[in-house]
């Protein structure tokens, strides 16, 4: 963590080997998202990036290779939306859910190990 308190890098703890090493999260990782998710068997990382554009991406963890994608969308006007998630509801099943500028929240969920994304719209958040 930084001394202004933003995260910029991680922890990957080797049990076998008892190592810890310092892991720099990639550079669209936004320094005000706070929902950055790692899946249970610490294999994956998903967030959202908030940029130009928005966009939901999964990476390998701690290699950072992208994984998934979702295609970027104009963000809703601000860097900051309580509604703005992200998720495990398995051990690789993802989801998203984040607000995009003409008003509908995209939903969007997948499999990071088969690789596979589906993107949906929702009137409001869940």
């Amino acid at each position: 963590m930084t001394g202004d308190g933003f995260v910029k890098s991680g922890y990957d703890y080797d049990a076998r080997a008892r190592k810890l090493t310092l892991v720099t999260l990639p550079p669209d990782v936004n320094e005000y998202n706070y929902d950055i998710k790692i899946n249970d068997d610490a294999k994956f990382v998903a967030y959202i990036v908030i940029a130009e554009k928005t966009w939901a991406v999964v990476r390998s963890w701690p290699g950072m290779a992208e994984v998934v994608r979702s295609l970027p969308s104009d963000g809703y006007p601000s860097d900051y939306s309580v509604q703005n998630k992200v998720g495990w509801s398995g051990l690789y099943q993802f989801w998203f859910q984040y607000r995009i500028s003409s008003g509908p929240y995209l939903i969007v969920d997948g499999d990071a190990q088969r690789r596979t994304i589906k993107v949906d719209t929702l009137a409001s958040p869940y």
